[in-house]
């Protein structure tokens, strides 16, 4: 049942990777469309700007007439005759004040003019006995702008379409090999966890016979000896369970409403003869009920790092605190031990991490808390002097109101 659960989270996870993969690309293409498109429609722009001021230009300094313009171009002439216009043109198409403005100063002029519901654009010249405006009619480049759009976004949404399945066929061949990777390390965790699990338990089941079987004229260093033996087995057995927590962090049991309280409470119980073995004192002082949100084996697995931390580093007490912070829960460890190398504080929670002489802590135990904190959307941290450390696990409440 766990393994099938293990390939379905897996499998999970390579799809969402395969859709991320194919919208980002789907994104970039779409980007792309869009610049493209963009840029496109504003060189075509510019060059009908360009064309439209030569034309007008050209018919502007070459009319004899306002008769017979260019097709889509109306002429006014202002003469000593007065005012003649192209017959049919637009009302308000024409801008008498250039005109009049141009004949004075003789500076000729470009503009934009709206009349009727269509844009002009208009050129007025000065020449020699008259003052000549040109308007042209921008409504077939318009035109042509509307369907060189129309065009560029139906082959862009085209292309898109296009580029979002070949993306999505392309992310799963991709990710496929994550997958077969994901598959081959949950069988060698599974295979690891089997194989070991049995010698261990065998070790530590020894270990405590030959501890039972020593009486008491046993010399004291063949009891010393046993003992150690027993405690090394023990702290095999516990960094066996760290590497596979560490290996397949998922496989800490689905969220559910939990009492941290109550887990912190079971943990100090489970840990008190080991806490005995060290003779330190080991006491919950938690404040009531903590609701959180959460994989129970993981939060458990996490206390438990953290307490046996404290024991290990103790000097005789360790004190486990369980209490609200506004909208978080927060669980403290506090041992009265010689505390943390400075030097080792900002990366104490990397894997394998460790400081020197009897600030010395290191291994998994820490790196694995830090990772369970962050996949509950908290945080663990430590402040350390000499004759005490503090471990934080800060947590979410379940109920943040």
């Amino acid at each position: 049942m766990i393994r099938r659960q293990a390939g379905a989270t897996e499998a999970s996870l390579v799809h969402r990777a395969a859709r991320r993969l194919a919208l980002q690309v789907a994104g970039t293409v779409a980007v792309v469309v869009v610049l493209l498109t963009g840029v496109a429609v504003s060189i075509v722009v510019r060059e009908q700007h360009t064309a439209a001021d030569s034309l007008l230009q050209r018919a502007a300094t070459t009319a004899d007439d306002v008769g017979d313009p260019p097709a889509g171009m109306y002429l006014a002439i202002r003469s000593p005759h007065g005012l003649a216009r192209t017959p049919g043109t637009p009302s308000g198409a024409f801008d008498t004040a250039a005109i009049t403005r141009v004949s004075a100063t003789g500076a000729a002029e470009f503009a934009d003019r709206h009349a009727s519901g269509t844009e002009f654009r208009m050129f007025t010249v000065r020449r020699p006995g008259r003052t000549v405006q040109a308007v042209l009619d921008l409504t077939a480049d318009h035109k042509v702008r509307t369907q060189l759009v129309s065009a560029l976004v139906g082959a862009g949404v085209a292309g898109l379409l296009l580029a979002s399945l070949l993306a999505a066929w392309v992310s799963r061949r991709v990710v496929q090999p994550l997958s077969d990777a994901l598959h081959l390390q949950r069988r060698f965790v599974a295979d690891a966890s089997h194989e070991l699990r049995t010698p261990l338990t065998l070790l530590s089941a020894r270990a405590q016979l030959l501890d039972r079987l020593s009486g008491a004229d046993t010399g004291s260093a063949y009891r010393a000896e046993v003992a150690g033996l027993v405690d090394d087995a023990r702290q095999l057995a516990g960094t066996l369970d760290d590497l596979l927590a560490a290996a397949d962090p998922r496989g800490a049991g689905p969220p559910a409403r939990l009492d941290l309280a109550l887990i912190a409470a079971s943990v100090v119980a489970a840990s008190a003869g080991f806490a005995d073995d060290r003779r330190i004192s080991l006491r919950d002082e938690s404040d009531g009920p903590v609701p959180v949100v959460g994989g129970p084996v993981a939060l458990r697995r996490a206390i438990t790092a953290l307490v046996h931390n404290g024991v290990r580093h103790a000097d005789s007490s360790v004190v486990v605190r369980v209490s609200r912070e506004r909208t978080n829960a927060v669980v403290e460890v506090i041992d009265d031990g010689p505390g943390i190398d400075p030097a080792v504080l900002p990366r104490l929670f990397g894997r394998f991490v460790s400081g020197a002489g009897a600030t010395r802590r290191s291994g998994l135990g820490l790196a694995l808390v830090s990772d369970i904190a962050h996949r509950h959307g908290g945080a663990v941290s430590t402040r350390s002097r000499p004759g005490q450390t503090v471990f934080s696990l800060v947590l979410p409440l379940a109920d943040r109101s």
